[in-house]
């Protein structure tokens, strides 16, 4: 009903046939963001033998905890591995930029069954120089932030149910959501339907086109 994982009822689903867990924090689509605290308890009470894999592609938009991250927990972990991606806030998603930290000897077997030369040279070059922007990576960060605060504010002063989100986008609740949504598309925003019946998910752009979008919601509520 929050959005957020039921780490108690997953431990009950757990058998001796379980071989990984894919955890995604924030999460996609809802956005929400489970405490690092939260997580390591969790991976306490999971098997050794089980891989509980940590997708954050979304993390450096986190503002509610700092730092916000589970890399520490490959510390006491050697079953727990961590996945980042350039796809989200470096923008470089046409170049399929990513990465996975993990202990070494689960290294080892991601090595024997990967596909050899799967980063080309002009992704590692353009890699490399968003690495060294975080000028861009902290602006960023900062105007989605702002425009995602905005919309949330919109959405609980209009009674609109959502998800308290830590990503780049907010999930929300619409009656007649498909119908919002051409709308939206009708005026130049497209947003993803398809997820949840009733349930759409609006991706922070520029804090106008999101003040935009929420004056045709507004207009729409009318």
């Amino acid at each position: 009903t929050d959005g957020h994982y039921d780490f108690e009822r997953a431990l009950t689903k757990i058998s001796s046939k379980t071989k990984l867990i894919w955890l995604c924090n924030p999460n996609n689509p809802t956005g929400v963001y489970e405490r690092s605290s939260q997580i390591a308890a969790f991976i306490k009470q999971v098997p050794a033998t089980c891989l509980v894999l940590i997708d954050e592609a979304y993390i450096e938009y986190v503002t509610d905890e700092k730092p916000a991250t589970s890399l520490e927990l490959l510390n006491d972990y050697d079953n727990v591995a961590v996945l980042r991606t350039f796809s989200k806030v470096y923008g470089l998603a046409n170049y399929r930029v990513g990465y996975i930290a993990m202990a070494p000897k689960l290294a080892e077997y991601m090595q024997t069954v990967r596909l050899p030369y799967n980063l080309n040279s002009v992704a590692q070059v353009a890699a490399e120089a968003a690495l060294a922007d975080q000028t861009f990576v902290a602006d960023s960060v900062a105007k989605t932030v702002e425009g995602r605060e905005y919309l949330e504010e919109f959405l609980t002063n209009k009674q609109i149910k959502h998800f308290h989100s830590q990503a780049n986008f907010v999930y929300l609740n619409y009656p007649a959501a498909l119908e919002l949504a051409q709308k939206l598309l009708e005026n130049g925003y497209q947003v993803r339907t398809g997820l949840q019946l009733d349930w759409l998910r609006i991706t922070i752009g520029e804090l106008a086109d999101v003040k935009a979008i929420c004056a045709l919601i507004a207009e729409d509520l009318n």
